[in-house]
């Protein structure tokens, strides 16, 4: 890719998606886009998964079927959107056919879990197993990335690691399922939509969510990394990395799927059962700084890119 100067960058996903969005002229910026009908919005996702690249080692077809929908759930989550319904693709080789009923029962079983259901969808031959999702919401206030102002709190749902343990279990099934049958914050969409200035679901790492925040909303995501929960598994299994490395990993690893949030409003540390946790401090400037202002390097996960910290790492590096 060049730019108007000549000069060459990455074109890696987020080159892509602004030179789509600059041909579209359109901002795809958000978890969602949005179609005002009356007093309310539809908000719309979609998500597509190779399994042959996004799945791990060990996992069952329900195990693939769940995931496929989780994620487009926790998509609109983070957009304060309650579902309506969810479609799913599935291209399939000749060989891998007999699976696919499989794969629908466990994506039954996700939508089902949070109160909603597959509504219809496709099925076509091809020569690589590919899932795709569109999750359809509804939200009377969309929550994007852009709204985020100096002076808002910085919250996070859960804790970080999770799906990085799930790469570290010696069982392999144990740690594909961990992985895949994420648990996406559908029971808080209410309370994105009703207090948060600006929230994205933790799919790439939380360094690199915040960094989507930043540049969206023009400010500065201030964070005491000391003091952002860190799941207790992956605390165990890394316990070969100093504290220091095992906070890095966590905090870029990816695939926690959890809600990153800013907020004006004061937050209850618990809700519905789910731990929210006060991470920083939204402040004037770009980018993303610790709690002594230095800077905190972005080492996750982008589509299209040799860059993410998991590439870094094998099993028996800690262990």
């Amino acid at each position: 890719m060049r730019n108007n100067k000549g000069s060459t960058k990455p074109f890696t996903e987020r080159a892509i998606i602004s030179e789509i969005s600059r041909i579209l002229g359109e901002r795809l910026d958000d978890d969602c886009a949005y179609m005002k009908l009356g007093n309310t919005y539809v908000a719309l996702t979609v998500d597509s998964m190779p399994v042959s690249t996004h799945v791990p080692e060990g996992a069952t077809p329900e195990d693939i079927g769940w995931h496929s929908i989780a994620v487009s759930l926790s998509d609109l989550a983070s957009s304060g959107a309650d579902p309506e319904c969810l479609l799913l693709s599935i291209v399939a080789p000749r060989g891998k056919r007999a699976v696919i009923p499989r794969i629908i029962k466990g994506a039954k079983g996700c939508a089902s879990h949070h109160s909603t259901r597959i509504a219809g969808g496709d099925t076509k031959e091809g020569e690589e197993l590919v899932l795709t999702s569109v999750g359809i919401g509804r939200t009377p206030r969309p929550v994007t990335r852009s709204g985020a102002r100096p002076g808002d709190s910085i919250y996070v749902t859960g804790a970080m690691g999770g799906c990085a343990a799930g790469f570290l279990e010696e069982d392999r099934n144990i740690g594909a399922r961990s992985i895949l049958r994420i648990a996406p914050r559908t029971a808080l969409a209410g309370l994105i939509r009703s207090r948060a200035s600006a929230c994205i679901d933790l799919s790439d790492g939380l360094v690199t969510s915040l960094y989507h925040l930043s540049k969206a909303s023009g400010c500065a995501m201030k964070v005491d990394t000391d003091i952002v929960p860190l799941d207790a598994r992956y605390m165990a299994l890394a316990s070969g990395l100093s504290k220091k490395e095992r906070v890095r990993v966590a905090l870029n690893f990816g695939g926690d799927y959890e809600l990153l949030f800013t907020s004006s409003n004061r937050v209850p540390a618990s809700v519905k059962g789910v731990r929210v946790t006060r991470i920083g401090m939204v402040v004037r400037g770009d980018g993303v700084i610790d709690e002594h202002r230095r800077v905190i390097q972005d080492e996750g996960y982008e589509n299209f890119s040799d860059r993410w910290i998991g590439n870094e790492l094998t099993f028996r590096d800690l262990t």
